[in-house]
């Protein structure tokens, strides 16, 4: 059963290749020329001329580093766009820049929290402050990225990067918070 899976895995991650992938592989993993013209729910089995064999798996199944790369950071931006994927986009980015502790990171989304709900379309009315972390004016987020309107990574890694400069930690940034109703 187990051999039945990971080959179908296989052949399943071929048909999902570029056709470009195919014809850099050497000829003797290139699927035939009738594989390529077969409709997909034709069974393929061990004993079919167009069986591709042991060596597809490897190939198909680990990308390069390149490919892996980019689809990561879209899924960051549309994690972070709803308040508990924004939290969680936080917590990884804690812990690639800064490491502040579990107590540490509960203050920053107490702080958010009462800020703008972690949602990256807030605008406060009065004020003008922007996004997640209430810049003012919004365009200071800009030393980050350029999309910081509408990116909700850019807000929170311009955000972090704002409590670690002028307040150290996100605990400190909230106890001013607290008593100054800003940070």
């Amino acid at each position: 059963m187990r051999k039945g899976i990971v080959w179908g895995s296989a052949i399943a991650l071929l048909i999902a290749l570029p056709s470009g992938v195919v014809s850099a592989m050497p000829p003797s993993t290139q699927p035939s020329s009738a594989w390529g013209n077969r409709p997909i729910t034709s069974p393929v089995t061990s004993d079919s001329p167009d069986f591709i064999g042991p060596r597809i798996e490897h190939r198909a199944v680990e990308p390069s580093r390149a490919q892996t790369r980019a689809p990561m950071v879209v899924s960051r931006t549309s994690l972070a766009r709803t308040r508990a994927g924004a939290i969680s986009v936080a917590g990884e980015l804690n812990a690639e820049l800064y490491q502040w502790s579990f107590d540490q990171m509960g203050c920053l989304v107490d702080l958010w929290d009462h800020e703008s709900n972690w949602n990256y379309k807030s605008v406060n009315r009065e004020s003008g402050a922007h996004g997640i972390a209430q810049a003012l004016p919004g365009s200071k987020m800009s030393t980050i990225a350029t999309d910081w309107r509408k990116n909700p990574v850019t807000q929170i890694t311009w955000g972090m990067k704002y409590i670690k400069l002028r307040y150290g930690n996100p605990a400190n940034a909230l106890r001013h918070w607290q008593q100054n109703n800003w940070y």
